[in-house]
């Protein structure tokens, strides 16, 4: 217990020397402490947690965030199917290619097979 004290004043002292050498530091803290908790609470609602404290504005507000929010990310898959679709296209023609060339191949060993005869 004595030991437990001990390091209690000691972590104390060391946090008053630090807040009293530094204010600026503990004005940042303080601020980032309260961009933290804004962040939180703005999480919580988009998440459609604490909304009952919500004004009839703040939920119009969040319902353009969300939709907004959505438009983006439906228009980011449509990207990326059209680029998926594009890549396959290109891996059709590659194999359309090698199929005729493969049919090529093909027909000439017949025709030898026939000469050869």
């Amino acid at each position: 217990m004595k030991n437990y004290r001990e390091h209690v004043m000691a972590n104390r002292s060391f946090t008053d020397e630090i807040q009293q050498e530094n204010p600026h530091m503990q004005h940042n803290v303080t601020l980032i402490q309260k961009k933290i908790e804004q962040l939180e609470v703005s999480t919580r609602k988009l998440l459609g947690q604490s909304l009952g404290s919500c004004a009839l504005d703040e939920l119009l507000k969040l319902e353009n965030k969300v939709e907004s929010s959505l438009t983006t990310l439906r228009e980011r898959k449509m990207h990326l199917f059209m680029e998926h679709i594009q890549e396959l296209k290109e891996k059709e023609r590659l194999l359309m290619k090698d199929n005729a060339r493969l049919w090529q191949h093909y027909a000439t060993l017949c025709k030898k097979r026939e000469c050869g005869d």
